[in-house]
């Protein structure tokens, strides 16, 4: 790893129209080995390289073995935390508010700190 920098993402979408795994879980670790790729061998290193592949490749998880589909959720849980570490001050990672079906860092309602 050459770098161990953590880069805060800018606000707005990353991927939308969608809520097919493999495509969100490419994005998401795309988006996560852009702004922290320190982050992003931690979450390769726990899940193993092969199943993350194996999630986002046509088909590979269209049979999961027992096991794989909480595992993919648990995988969707830590790429949403350390997204979310490196949303922009006042944002959250996840689903736009009007829109379930675009994903990224968006302004917190609930956010009374400085911007």
């Amino acid at each position: 790893m050459t770098s161990t920098t953590v880069r805060i993402a800018e606000p707005g979408s990353i991927i939308h129209g969608t809520h097919e795994d493999r495509l969100l879980i490419e994005a998401f670790m795309g988006c996560l080995e852009d702004h922290d790729p320190v982050a992003a061998e931690s979450i390769r290193d726990e899940y193993g390289a092969a199943f993350i592949e194996k999630c986002c490749t046509p088909h590979g998880m269209d049979y999961p073995l027992t096991g794989e589909q909480d595992q993919i959720g648990w995988l969707f849980e830590s790429l949403y935390d350390a997204l979310d570490l490196v949303a922009p001050n006042g944002h959250y990672f996840g689903a736009h508010p009007g829109d379930g079906a675009d994903f990224g860092f968006w302004v917190a309602e609930d956010h009374f700190g400085d911007e």
